[in-house]
């Protein structure tokens, strides 16, 4: 295997390796080595959490940890652990709306591939809820997969966040459990019967509108509001900044989804979701916004490269005329699908003299997120509230 053949179907500014490895005869070595003598300019990503380095590079331990969204994920891990590094990287492309998608390569000794049914698996993100009611106990989970999640239930824990990193800090709370369901495009998921069951006199922060008179107050008002408002077993993970009072949850969603043939596989994703409880009105204050971004930058001209869903042993042609560096033609290919799909295929030149040149078989898993036509239905019938309470609207 040859980094050759990895450029004649894709040409990525920056690859992440799922794999990579130090250790002589196996799969992650060779992927990494031949990336790197292939002279490959972009950023290289190798992650594996049992190694320090490979090829020099230091081995960041999952998809988590990489500083960006990679444009071409390699992975050459087991296939069992194939679902749940897409999935990784799902997540963090749905937390990256600029970046309209990546690609994925899954390779294996021996030229045999994870099924193309990790295609069908659903790619979740959470949306919080804010403004219209100081009281918004729940928050919608917005589903760009293409497969559905199934009998999804959800387990919560409330924390304390660090004033700095915002980062969970100490020993959370219990675990409360509820079922959340089925879904396609996306739900919303109430978290009151949760806080019902903490104790938290959600009657009260329903019915209550808290006032401040000014924003240099607002400490003072808040302590007013824990005191007058019984929080139960949640009080000491109560938080927030400024007029919104809160909890921090930290859980897992647990969920099944199915492919194409029937097969069903069990996915369990970590989440974390911020719940406004309360909202301390102040007198209004002028926000400051400044102007918009200018506009985009021209795109660089690409050759569509299109590859067709549900189809098989079919031909895309893309004629060169002249004499054409084919390294240089090959690098201008913008290779995709119109959903996520995996596509088998192999690259194949033909010469004026009548020969032909053919590469080694490629398996190039294109990933796009679906756009999702989710709704939320959550919002109160009436507002006594910005519909955004911050930030320039």
């Amino acid at each position: 295997m040859t980094i050759r053949n990895l450029d004649h179907a894709v040409h990525p500014r920056s690859l992440a390796v799922f794999g990579a490895s130090e250790r002589e005869g196996s799969v992650g070595k060779a992927v990494m080595r031949n990336i790197v003598a292939g002279g490959f300019e972009g950023d290289i990503w190798p992650v594996n959490p049992k190694r320090g380095e490979a090829c020099g590079r230091p081995c960041y331990p999952d998809a988590a940890a990489i500083p960006g969204v990679p444009d071409l994920g390699v992975i050459v891990t087991p296939a069992e652990t194939v679902p749940g590094i897409i999935a990784d990287l799902g997540a963090k492309l749905a937390a990256r709306p600029d970046v309209p998608g990546l690609s994925i390569a899954v390779l294996r000794r021996g030229g045999n591939a994870v099924d193309a049914a990790i295609a069908a698996q659903a790619m979740l993100s959470l949306v919080e809820h804010s403004g219209c009611v100081g009281f918004r106990p729940d928050f919608s989970i917005v589903n760009t997969g293409w497969g559905e999640a199934k009998d999804m239930k959800m387990s919560i824990r409330f924390t304390r966040v660090d004033e700095d990193s915002y980062e969970p800090t100490g020993d959370p709370g219990p675990a409360y459990t509820a079922d959340v369901g089925s879904f396609g495009e996306g739900i919303d998921v109430s978290v009151r019967d949760v806080l019902d069951q903490a104790g938290v006199d959600t009657a009260a922060l329903e019915a209550g509108r808290f006032s401040c008179p000014s924003r240099d107050a607002l400490n003072v008002c808040r302590g007013q509001v824990m005191t007058k408002v019984n929080f139960g077993a949640a009080a000491d993970y109560v938080g927030g900044e400024n007029e919104t009072i809160g909890l921090t949850g930290i859980g897992t969603l647990d969920y099944s989804w199915s492919d194409d043939d029937g097969n069903t596989y069990r996915q369990n994703e970590p989440f974390r979701v911020f719940l406004t409880l309360a909202y301390i009105q102040t007198p209004q204050e002028a926000a400051e916004c400044g102007d918009g971004f200018g506009g985009s930058p021209e795109a660089t001209r690409y050759q569509d490269v299109e590859f067709p869903i549900g189809k098989r042993d079919y031909a895309i042609a893309m004629p060169v005329r002249g004499n054409r560096n084919l390294d240089s033609y090959t690098a201008r290919l913008k290779m995709w699908s119109s959903m996520s799909s995996i596509h088998r295929f192999a690259i194949a030149a033909h010469f004026a003299d009548g020969s032909t040149r053919e590469s080694k078989p490629v398996t190039f898993f294109f990933f796009r997120p679906r756009q999702s036509l989710f709704e939320s239905k959550s919002e109160p019938a009436s507002c006594y509230l910005p519909r955004t309470v911050e930030g320039c609207g």
